[in-house]
């Protein structure tokens, strides 16, 4: 929950970076925002309002953004008991530390309640040797089905370190596939481009259309 009116980047704030946001807190339509991790002095957090619902229906591009910690009632993630709901969670006030254990930066709850830790720059295979650009905005995860790290805009630049998006075996990526790259202009906390895997189609030119299809999965929580 937010204390106070604050603005939510699309991106870990970082001098250079294209400035995209949006507004949240107790004036607005975003009132409430659940945090996945933090990093820093800024948490990633999902934004109840924008996100799609429970069967990935709907929403308001983009939902998880990261804010400064300062502008959070609970600047921590935690983890929860098992079991437990969103009506345990307080909000409104910092829960319990003998309850919900705080996590270190860096560190969130996966889909087995097991806290993980969140590799903003996962490893790479080589340089670069083709961009693409992104048609669609889309999320960024560090890996397969993995945490959000931030988000993309139509327009930017995915760098891939293929001559082209197409598997090692030279056939198209299948809808289910994801491709690691580059996305210079959502660089994240420690300042070196992220290497990530987005689930956002990219420009369908000639070359790049097995890429529209390969980075069609969107993992929306």
């Amino acid at each position: 929950m937010l204390a106070h009116d604050c603005a939510i980047n699309w991106n870990y704030p970082k001098a250079g970076l294209p400035d995209r946001q949006w507004s949240a807190g107790p004036s607005t339509a975003s009132k409430a925002v659940g945090v996945r991790y933090t990093a820093g002095a800024h948490a990633l957090v999902l934004d109840y309002t924008r996100a799609p619902d429970s069967h990935g229906r709907g929403g308001t591009y983009p939902w998880w953004g990261w804010v400064d910690k300062s502008c959070l009632v609970d600047p921590v993630a935690r983890e929860f008991p098992r079991g437990a709901t969103a009506k345990d969670d307080k909000r409104t006030v910092p829960d319990r530390d003998t309850y919900a254990h705080p996590l270190g930066d860096r560190r969130a709850v996966g889909g087995d309640n097991a806290p993980k830790a969140v590799d903003m720059n996962p490893p790479h295979h080589g340089p670069t040797k083709k961009t693409l650009h992104v048609g669609t905005p889309g999320t960024l995860r560090s890996g397969p089905k993995q945490f959000a790290i931030g988000n993309l805009d139509r327009g930017w630049d995915f760098r891939i370190t293929r001559d082209k998006c197409r598997t090692t075996e030279g056939t198209p990526f299948k809808p289910e596939q994801w491709v690691l790259g580059y996305a210079p202009q959502a660089a994240a906390g420690a300042g070196s481009r992220p290497r990530t895997y987005p689930p956002a189609p990219a420009d369908p030119d000639q070359d790049d259309r097995c890429a529209a299809r390969c980075l069609r999965r969107a993992a929306h929580r």
